[in-house]
């Protein structure tokens, strides 16, 4: 049973056909939060990882360390990852947030 079943049960709500529009919007909201997109963030987020610790790496050689443009554009591409990575992990955490608040809500 999902969490919004398990939601709706707790409130008496028998059926989608019940809910108010507003209801209804934020019934779809939380079911793209909660669709299962992890798993590709996932592979995402492990791939900039690596690619923020291959850089990371590639600052500290001793070639890179002569060639100031290089190492500017170096330490831009680790600044970029970074950010992307932030952004994921926090849409990630809204998740988990909002997972932990309905259920402690609703007593799930």
């Amino acid at each position: 049973m999902s969490l919004a079943e398990k939601i709706f049960d707790k409130l008496g709500i028998k059926s989608f056909d019940d809910l108010s529009d507003e209801e209804r919007k934020t019934y779809f909201d939380w079911q793209t939060a909660f669709s299962g997109k992890e798993t590709k963030l996932e592979v995402v987020e492990k791939y900039i990882e690596t690619e923020i610790e291959k850089l990371e790496n590639e600052l500290e050689s001793y070639e890179i360390e002569r060639d100031r443009k290089r190492r500017l554009y170096v330490k831009a591409r680790i600044t970029n990852y970074k950010t992307i990575l932030s952004l994921i992990t926090s849409n990630q955490k809204k998740c988990e947030q909002l997972t932990t608040h309905l259920k402690k809500k609703f007593d799930i």
